[in-house]
């Protein structure tokens, strides 16, 4: 449908809220009916991970193994979302009242440090480099060394704040340094660039590397930091042509087609049943305001009513479908 967007200004909080509800309902509908009309017949685009080759089984090892480094990442509010009522008194317990600075200068109380720690497994003496301070281009990031792998994994934490979201957003298309034809998501581009700079400039991985000389190395992040170790491993790569990454629901509209079959080679992406990133994009969220306007235009009823019935809904006390049904 052809949806007029000259009177979005005369919306309200509220209008918007229950556009987003008609569309989930709308989508909820759509999806248990393609699952009901098509059952097993059903098959996605994309090949079947196949658990009977050894070499897959070693894959989704590996991915569940090096998923605690990407949580890791996130610090101290990951550790208090987990543990809501336990979490400040444990940090504290090892926290110091009189502060530090990471490598990267950053004022701190040593609760990223310690909650990255419990998150991850690892030990201080693991733990090579630190930055959780971020900015524009400049997601945090950390580089550790894992002994049972013999791996040195530098992580970038997915979007935590302000600066990572105007990151986010700066979604034009760029090309990749070293790699002419291949473009990528701008924002991510500049942040990977950033963070290479970095290590180059304190020398992170030369040192880390002539301690560990038989070490590979790893790149790994979730969201954004998925995506921006994704375009570090690619700048890596002339120096480091081993150089593997996970990364963990990346965004979408992240690479050029042709920069996505270059990436097969040393990425391994993947995705968590519904997951909000992997589906963002241009198209998508252009896609989506879309929907939602033409929702609200289409609706007649009363908004307390839609309300009422989607958490009725959302608590299965009444069957999906009743909002989108009028």
């Amino acid at each position: 449908a052809v949806v007029s967007t000259q009177s979005t200004g005369d919306l309200v909080a509220s209008d918007v809220a229950v556009g987003l509800m008609i569309v989930s309902q709308q989508q909820s509908v759509a999806s248990y009916k393609r699952r009901t009309l098509n059952e097993m017949s059903f098959e996605s685009e994309c090949e079947r991970f196949n658990f009977d080759i050894r070499a897959n089984r070693e894959i989704f090892h590996d991915v569940s193994y090096f998923s605690t480094y990407a949580l890791g990442a996130y610090g101290w509010p990951l550790f208090m979302y987990i543990h809501p009522v336990t979490g400040c008194l444990n940090l504290c317990q090892e926290c110091s009242l009189f502060g530090s600075t990471d490598n990267a200068g950053t004022a701190t109380c040593h609760s990223n440090h310690i909650a990255l720690k419990k998150l991850s497994g690892l030990e201080d003496n693991d733990i090579l480099y630190t930055n959780f301070s971020s900015n524009i281009y400049s997601p945090a990031f950390y580089v550790a060394v894992d002994h049972a792998k013999q791996v040195i994994i530098i992580t970038v934490r997915g979007t935590l704040s302000l600066q990572d979201v105007i990151t986010d957003m700066i979604c034009e298309a760029e090309e990749i340094p070293g790699n002419p034809g291949l473009l990528a998501h701008r924002g991510m581009v500049f942040s990977a660039s950033n963070i290479l700079n970095t290590l180059q400039a304190d020398r992170v991985l030369e040192h880390a590397f002539q301690k560990y000389p038989e070490f590979s190395l790893i790149v790994l992040g979730h969201s954004l930091g998925a995506g921006t170790a994704t375009l570090l491993s690619f700048l890596l790569r002339a120096q480091y042509p081993e150089v593997k990454c996970f990364a963990y629901g990346p965004p979408g509209g992240l690479l050029s087609q042709s920069a996505y079959e270059e990436s097969k080679k040393f990425v391994v992406s993947t995705v968590v049943n519904k997951e909000f990133a992997t589906r963002l994009s241009l198209n998508s969220v252009t896609q989506m305001r879309d929907d939602v306007l033409h929702a609200i235009q289409t609706n007649h009823r009363p908004k307390w009513k839609l309300t009422m019935d989607h958490v009725l809904s959302v608590l299965r006390i009444r069957p999906y479908g009743n909002i989108s049904q009028d």
